[in-house]
């Protein structure tokens, strides 16, 4: 609005006069010099003595203190456009004749053509860039169209920079009803609301895109198995599920998704698989998911089943720890019992732990369960008899939370638990998972009185190595040694053998799995100081535990 002047490059020693340089192209005092009607006519302007020019009275006092007599001011066209002006002074009065004033006005149309290239050229990158946008990503949703979703999808397969992971393709339900039903402009904002709601649960805008009117395809990392797949699906389809306003009507808006985890095949290959899965999921009905191979899906699908009944059974106490005893062999007595999980359904049928386990260690649910026996274990010894000791089991996940050790005291302070009485067992596959996590873990549980026991041994790898390695103050004999050791003199020897190893390192020996009076002798003229089996007892809950001591102490 004010028409002003901004000095763009100087070239030669001015003294200082262009800073001092103060001019306009509108209609004011500081208009009329040279460069202002250059500007305004978009005519060459020569001022061959500036002291006798009235119109540069505002800028004659600086002029004359360098020395400055006389300027020419040319405007520089662009496009036929004035875009500027070429001005240029002179320390000498009557320096710019016709033949200079031809030179420079040469070079003010230079400078023009120069500047038009340049602008052309910086026209044509900005046309070629808004044409590449276009041609990758998609007008209506800003989201990358098929070949960018290709391309991020390929990255991901030559950089394997996740454990593992998942493409999903999402297929709206319903759209050609919605703009039937309405119009394609309802149908438009449906689209827009579901990409950003599927921004939202992918946690980044580059893992999602549009390949189709009403597909979607989402990338998602750190999915190691079809059962974290089929979970993921799961909560894209509650993400997209919702209602959408549009023209104060509510459109309630559903997803299918199909789901293709990485297998060594090339991106477009992974997209085809997942893309055939979502119509198989669509043909189900609405809001569904599937695999391309229903058996596969199948199995996902029975596993997040389980998943969801098992979080449901650990907010409702069915998931409860059952008591097996610990026997000395010497006189058959108990010394102590090994808390094992069970799950309870409501209906009283008890689901062993192989049927679950699995579910809950992939899903991270193992570490709420190895917290609740925990829990249990600490109150039931206390109640059944606190000067004989409880084992408790320790899955891999739970080994590898940073909160492990400080969980496990807190739940045996709660309970007001000695730290001599419980020990924590876990196997050498829990060990070799996160091996440093595991030392300084255990470092902290044993440093305040509890003991350690290693479970299954001989089954695992790197034995001799873990028995240098961390403080175990028992080592337990797989059963599978125990019960042959009768029949077979190789495990014979492997457990005779293995019980003078572990007495030489001052630790204690468990057999496991001694169902025969036999077997009970045998190795407790091994030496073998402790054995659990069925010939001992079996698991039983607390209530059954109780009501059996009861009746022995009634007996005496």
């Amino acid at each position: 609005d004010e028409k002003s002047v901004t000095l763009i490059a100087v070239a030669g020693d001015d003294l200082g006069y262009t800073k001092t340089l103060r001019t306009s192209w509108g209609d004011g005092p500081l208009a009329q010099g040279p460069t202002g009607i250059s500007l305004k006519t978009g005519t060459t302007q020569v001022r061959n003595n500036l002291a006798d020019d009235p119109r540069f009275a505002p800028w004659l006092k600086q002029a004359s203190k360098r020395g400055i007599q006389c300027s020419i001011a040319l405007p520089v066209l662009v496009h036929g456009e004035i875009h500027g002006a070429l001005m240029v002074y002179s320390h000498e009065a009557g320096s710019f004749d016709a033949r200079g004033q031809e030179l420079l006005e040469a070079l003010a149309a230079d400078l023009g053509y120069g500047l038009t290239r340049w602008r052309d050229a910086e026209a044509l990158t900005t046309s070629r860039a808004a044409l590449e946008h276009e041609v990758a990503f998609d007008s209506l949703t800003g989201l990358a169209k098929q070949r960018l979703s290709l391309e991020r999808i390929q990255d991901v397969l030559d950089t394997r920079d996740a454990p593992g992971w998942a493409l999903l393709c999402v297929g709206v339900d319903g759209m050609t009803s919605i703009n039937q039903a309405f119009t394609y402009a309802a149908g438009d904002a449906v689209l827009q609301e579901v990409a950003q709601r599927l921004v939202e649960a992918a946690g980044a805008h580059d893992r999602v895109g549009r390949i189709a009117g009403d597909e979607f395809v989402v990338i998602l990392r750190d999915l190691i198995t079809t059962t974290d797949a089929a979970e993921a699906s799961q909560r894209i389809i509650n993400a997209v599920h919702g209602a959408v306003e549009y023209d104060g009507v509510s459109l309630d808006v559903s997803a299918s998704v199909g789901s293709a985890m990485w297998d060594g095949k090339d991106a477009e290959s992974l997209l085809r698989d997942a893309t055939a899965a979502m119509r198989i999921a669509s043909k189900q009905g609405t809001a569904r998911w599937a695999f391309l191979d229903e058996n596969v899906a199948a199995t996902s699908r029975l596993a997040l089943e389980v998943q969801t009944r098992l979080r449901g059974a650990l907010a409702t106490g069915n998931i409860v720890a059952w008591f097996m005893p610990v026997v000395q062999l010497e006189d058959s007595k108990a010394c102590g019992y090994e808390a094992l999980v069970r799950w309870v359904l409501d209906d009283g049928t008890v689901m062993p732990p192989d049927t679950f386990l699995h579910v809950a260690e992939r899903s991270g649910l193992i570490i709420d369960i190895d917290r609740t026996v925990l829990a249990q274990a600490c109150d039931a010894l206390l109640r059944i008899d606190p000067e004989q000791h409880i084992a408790v089991n320790v899955s891999a996940r739970q080994l590898a939370d940073g909160l492990f050790a400080t969980d496990a005291l807190r739940i045996q302070q709660q309970h007001n638990m000695p730290a001599a009485e419980l020990k924590l067992e876990l196997t050498e596959s829990t060990l070799i998972q996160s091996p440093v996590q595991a030392q300084a873990q255990l470092a902290q549980l044993t440093d305040v009185g509890n003991s350690i026991a290693l479970d299954d041994y001989g089954t695992g790898f790197s034995t001799l190595e873990n028995l240098q390695n961390y403080r175990f103050h028992t080592i337990k004999l797989d059963q599978r040694f125990i019960r042959e050791m009768l029949n077979s003199s190789l495990s014979f020897q492997i457990v005779m053998s293995s019980v003078g190893l572990i007495h030489s390192l001052h630790m204690d020996v468990v057999a496991e799995g001694i169902e025969s009076e036999d077997l009970a002798r045998v190795l407790a003229e091994l030496g073998c100081e402790y054995g659990q089996g069925y010939l001992f007892g079996r698991p039983k809950p607390l209530a059954a535990l109780l009501q059996l001591q009861g009746m022995s102490s009634a007996g005496r």
